[in-house]
Formats: C-alpha cells, structure tokens, sequence
C-alpha cells in the first residue's frame, strides 16, 4: 500500500485492506496503554467496545477496535469467530488481553465467570427468589409437583427443575 504499512484480513467479514503507517497511528493514538488494560478512548457501541473505521475504496467501514488489534497482532480470525477478553473489559485492545474463541467457548467463559444473567434478571423471568424457596419448601413437605406446578402457574418440568437445582441453582 501507499506509504508501506500492511495488509489487514479479517476473514469473518471476509475484507482485506492496507493499513498504511498513517491508519496504524490513527488506531494507536486512540488507544491509553498506561494500565494493564490498553483502552480505547474513541467511538464505542453500547456495550462498551471500541469503534474504528477504515477507508476502503472510497467508503468507510466500521470495526470493532478489539477485532482490529488482535488481527494486527497476528490472529487468524474465522468467520465464526468472536474475539474473547481476558480481563472482561470491552474497551480493552490489549493482545494479551484477547484470544479467539467461538460463541460456546465465549458463553463458557461467562457462566465460569458467572457473568451470565440469574434468577430475576434474566429477562421473562416467571418467578423471585422467594417464590423459588417457596416451592422448594412446598416439594420437601411433600407437596405434589402438578399441585405445585398448578399453583404458581408453571409446567410440571419447570417445577421439576426447580426441585433438582436444574434452574435457580444459586437459591438455597
């Protein structure tokens, strides 16, 4: 490319462009790398991740900031491919901090990190923690799960994995 620099290809957006010095700079000046964290001080989506956008053939094309570093570090990125934080921090670029990993390897990081949504914050959610050791306390007397089931409005299987710690396992 103009000016040398080198050649970006992330292949779950199935693009190959340059980045010259010039771009390369531009992505590194919006980057603090005074902690552990490299964060990125630009653009970010709503849940945190940094924004960066290249030219490519007169138009401009939105990245993820953490996508960018990690293929700029060498990271060979599939088309199904997410890139993971180590740290958990969205906004980080480190390429320490990143590995590459599919939607199941990402979801099960976040339920070893216990990052996933529980109980009454999942979104639909039925019941409360009370209501939970409610039914359990019912069940362990002796109550029938259909009458249980019946009562609080749910299915016989969704009692069951209430009673097995199937479901509202962080209930005692």
């Amino acid at each position: 490319s103009e000016g040398g620099g080198v050649m970006m290809r992330d292949a779950a957006k199935e693009v190959m462009f340059a980045i010259d010095l010039k771009v390369l700079h531009r992505f590194w000046s919006k980057v603090d790398m005074s902690g552990d964290c490299w964060l990125w001080t630009a653009q970010t989506n709503r849940q945190g991740y940094g924004r960066f956008s290249v030219e490519e053939g007169g138009k401009w094309r939105v990245y993820q900031a953490h996508r960018v570093s990690a293929v700029l570090h060498g990271s060979l990125v599939g088309p199904m491919d997410l890139i993971m934080h180590s740290c958990d921090t969205p906004s980080c670029v480190n390429p320490k901090h990143l590995s590459v990993g599919t939607e199941a390897t990402n979801r099960a990081d976040c339920v070893e990190k216990r990052r996933q949504a529980r109980g009454v914050a999942v979104g639909g959610a039925k019941l409360d923690e009370s209501t939970v050791r409610e039914i359990r306390t019912l069940l362990a007397a002796g109550a029938p799960g259909v009458s249980v089931a019946r009562k609080f409005g749910l299915t016989n299987s969704s009692v069951s994995s209430i009673r097995n710690f199937h479901t509202w396992r962080h209930v005692q």
